[in-house]
């Protein structure tokens, strides 16, 4: 588009309306923020057919952190229209933007990185983005001029992703690259010394402290790893040999926040691929494949209070699922490592992991009094097509539990499986606890392989349990998520102080997966059939049996 034709125009909010029927620019539109929020304009752009694509938001304020810049650019845009005799409906050439900016020092910031991708896009001219960035003195354009101090950082670095976005500016402009549109794609070209015979890798260092301190860390994780990956064998293992790569792969793999598939990425990278290897065999013993789900009957217990929330008339109810760091077991996680390193009083790391229970065990007066109200609740007993569905959805799992015998001298475990499964599960865990004695006993610095180590097993560690939980026959839904996924939610839970996470099964176009029962099983104790068979068979659709219990129990 051609920038003459191109028009800023800075109106109230009350005027929006009208500018976007009456005007047939193509015009860049400043809507003055409402009272509370004076120093901050919603940017729009519009073109000639009256389209109207929002920009985002950016944030104005001057040096003294005072918040009346926005009513002084609109204040000095009226001035300006004025003493040049401009029509307001046109508004002032986009070339003059900086005819009527305020003369006391002030400063702004774009809220996120789509506010920069699309103003990019529809300033399409490289210079014309670059002017409008600084005439509105933007601290990301302006970020080798030395403009943010204890104040100007104090007003904009909780706004938003300002501070992320100023920390790629800076690192772009130190390393002479063009960040024009601060495209995060430009996180290609910091990378390019893995693939450049001749080239320096000096700037790891610094994209270490990006990792540090923003919330995109996995994308860049991800970038990191991926270029990595894609050099020829010969020169990744030089490049590997850096002792800045090699710092950097290991704060990859150690720290929580990147979510276990970046870090086992990264591992294969650290040569930890016998480690991982031998772990993805026990994972794959002990999931469950969609040709399994015929031959097993899965289901959870619950009290009664939550059967009209599971079997809902005229609705579709879903499984929730758990952060696993917040389950009430205080052991949960800890039984493998403790298994592997012999060592009880290591404080492991907890992953992002989201669980549900399930269990073989229908009909178990332990499993009756422990997690069905006494007795007195119902065990949801799932619809074998719904199991179906669910393993056929990306990244949804399910799992057999194993249970561990920490006391036994070698390596035994209970599971509710065939024999040589067992015997198969028992001989990976004890050729995986000799790889990593014999990889710790033979490197320098055994406590930092060790670290990489226990994040690898976390991803596991909710497979197994302590031997005197055996009597559960207890399998669970697995998601593997990232800390910052918008798909965790949080929720209050009883009279626990602060709330705790969810994550809710979702099917592949995003909308939640509708959960189905085949049965509900009644407690020894819980009320007469005919009251709750009514409930259910209306609220099913008749499609949910009601059954009770086959134990004889009373207090």
């Amino acid at each position: 588009m051609n920038i003459k034709t191109k028009k800023i125009k800075v109106v109230e909010q009350s005027n929006l309306h009208h500018e976007f029927i009456n005007s047939k620019q193509n015009t860049i539109i400043l809507v003055l923020a409402g009272e509370g929020t004076k120093d901050s304009f919603h940017i729009y752009y519009k073109d000639n057919a009256n389209n109207k694509e929002d920009i985002g938001w950016i944030k104005i304020s001057d040096k003294s952190g005072g918040s009346d810049s926005s009513n002084e650019i609109y204040n000095k845009y009226l001035e300006y229209v004025e003493n040049n005799v401009i029509e307001k409906k046109y508004g002032a050439d986009l070339k003059d933007l900086k005819e009527f900016m305020p003369v006391k020092p002030f400063y702004s910031a774009g809220k996120d990185l789509a506010y920069y991708q699309k103003l990019g896009h529809f300033l399409s001219d490289t210079n014309s983005f670059e002017d409008f960035l600084s005439d509105l003195r933007d601290i990301n354009k302006n970020v080798g001029l030395g403009i943010v101090d204890d104040k100007v950082e104090k007003n904009f670095f909780n706004y938003g992703d300002v501070r992320y976005l100023y920390e790629i500016s800076k690192f772009f402009k130190e390393y002479n690259i063009e960040a024009y549109g601060y495209q995060e794609e430009n996180f290609d070209k910091l990378l390019k010394p893995l693939t450049e015979e001749s080239s320096e890798i000096s700037g790891y260092d610094k994209l270490h402290s990006l990792l540090l301190n923003n919330k995109y860390r996995n994308n860049i994780a991800n970038k990191i790893v991926e270029s990595l990956e894609a050099v020829e064998l010969h020169k990744q293992k030089e490049i590997l040999e850096n002792a800045q790569v090699q710092k950097l792969l290991n704060y990859i793999v150690s720290d929580n926040d990147f979510g276990i598939e970046i870090s086992e990425l990264a591992g294969k990278l650290c040569d930890d691929s016998d480690v991982l290897n031998k772990i993805n065999e026990l994972r794959q013993l002990l999931e469950v494949s969609v040709s399994n789900i015929d031959d097993i009957e899965l289901g959870h217990y619950t009290s009664l209070r939550t059967l009209p929330l599971l079997i809902k008339d005229g609705e579709s109810a879903t499984v929730r699922l758990t952060n696993s760091s917040q389950m009430n077991d205080p052991r949960e996680g800890r039984i493998l490592s403790e298994c592997i390193f012999e060592d009880k009083d290591r404080n492991y790391k907890t992953p992002s992991v989201y669980i549900s229970s399930a269990t073989t065990a229908l009909d178990s007066l332990p499993m009756w009094k422990q997690y069905a109200d006494d007795c007195q609740g119902a065990v949801m007993v799932y619809n074998k097509e719904f199991l179906k569905k669910l393993l056929k959805t990306t990244n949804n799992k399910l799992y057999k539990v194993c249970y561990i015998d920490t006391s036994a001298k070698d390596i035994k475990i209970e599971i509710s499986a065939d024999k040589t499964k067992k015997e198969d599960i028992e001989k990976t865990l004890g050729e995986l606890k000799k790889i990593i004695k014999n990889r710790l006993s033979k490197v320098k610095d055994a406590e930092k392989v060790r670290n990489r180590i226990e994040k690898y097993l976390s991803g596991i560690e909710y497979l197994f349990k302590d031997v005197d939980y055996s009597y559960e026959e207890e399998y669970r839904i697995v998601q593997n998520l990232t800390p910052e996924s918008s798909d965790i939610v949080a929720e209050q839970s009883g009279d626990k102080p602060v709330p705790l996470l969810y994550f809710y099964l979702k099917r592949e176009d995003g909308n939640f997966l509708p959960v189905s029962y085949s049965k509900v099983k009644l407690g020894p104790k819980a009320i007469d059939i005919d009251y709750v068979e009514p409930y259910v068979r209306f609220a099913s659709n008749g499609s949910t049996k009601v059954v009770k219990s086959k134990i004889n129990f009373r207090d």
